[in-house]
């Protein structure tokens, strides 16, 4: 094949089909007009889809378990309740609540209690402990423990959404009835600082643990005039947070639980052991005992 002929018999090096006749109609263009109205209709659907999600995520998302179990577990809930301490110094109590798959921790002053709680179905043999079968409850409820506070059973509900704050209301299913409201705003917990009156025991600085068939104590006493105490009995754990100093074998600790309190301890040490007299309630005579425990020094 002649190199002519090669070109002429591919008059199209792109492989285009042949070109049409020269009087062909052209064929017809879109409308620009209608060009701009599928646009802003798509732009409609879209923004209406965004819109749908952002309403289901923040503002229609009040189920408990997404508000407990999702993205928004990290949830702080406070609580405020009137101190009718006459001291000084007293403040309301301020409880911070998180729940967390199974695990609820109470925050209030510088102590912590962590608990549990379950979600559960309403049986009627839990229907027929609830006062005049109040209808209102629903199927399910909320049981709380180990927080000795809110222990108890309880219905709830969780209203409002994330840009304006949400509400949760949990009522008690005893014969009280009590209800508690809570607010999604956490409440600042109080700090002890110390005053600069520490005096130091270099034997009592160090961790310490207690432990018997109940649980367990422990005390960090750091050389700062710092303490922490943590007592973990079957599924309940607490912890106090505070300031201390020691004089003629007694520690003073100062903690806040609706304003300063000031608690002192007894204390001695045998052989590598240290000795705390702990005051003990006595719920069989309404009496307290002061008991001696013996500490290990971890």
């Amino acid at each position: 094949m002649s190199e002519n002929n090669f070109f002429s018999e591919n008059t199209d090096i792109a492989g285009s089909e042949d070109k049409a006749p020269l009087n062909a109609e052209a064929p017809p263009k879109k409308s620009p007009v209608l060009q701009r109205t599928i646009i802003i209709s798509l732009a409609i659907v879209a923004a209406a889809i965004l819109v749908t999600v952002v309403c289901r995520l923040f503002f229609f998302n009040s189920a408990l378990n997404t508000d407990f179990f999702g993205n928004s577990k990290a949830t702080v809930w406070h609580y405020t309740e009137a101190n009718e301490s006459t001291a000084d110094e007293a403040t309301d109590y301020d409880y911070n609540l998180t729940f967390d798959n199974g695990r609820i921790t109470v925050d209030v002053g510088t102590m912590q209690i962590i608990g549990s709680y379950t979600i559960k179905h309403i049986t009627e043999d839990d229907a027929a402990v609830i006062k005049d079968g109040d209808s209102k409850i629903g199927t399910s409820m909320m049981v709380i423990e180990n927080t000795i506070k809110f222990d108890g059973r309880y219905s709830y509900d969780v209203s409002g959404n994330t840009f304006t704050g949400k509400t949760m209301t949990l009522q008690n299913l005893s014969n009280e009835k009590k209800v508690f409201e809570f607010d999604s705003s956490a409440a600042e917990m109080p700090k002890i600082e110390q005053n600069g009156d520490f005096q130091k025991d270099e034997k009592l600085v160090g961790k310490w643990e207690y432990i018997d068939e109940l649980g367990s104590i422990n005390y960090e006493f750091k050389d700062d005039g710092y303490f922490t105490r943590t007592d973990k009995l079957v599924d309940m754990i607490e912890t106090i947070n505070g300031t201390y100093t020691c004089k003629d074998g007694v520690f003073d600790y100062t903690m806040d639980f609706g304003g300063p309190s000031v608690i002192s301890r007894r204390y001695e040490f045998k052989n590598d052991n240290l000795i705390i007299y702990e005051a003990v309630p006595d719920y069989s005579t309404q009496t307290i005992q002061i008991l001696p425990y013996t500490f290990k020094k971890k």
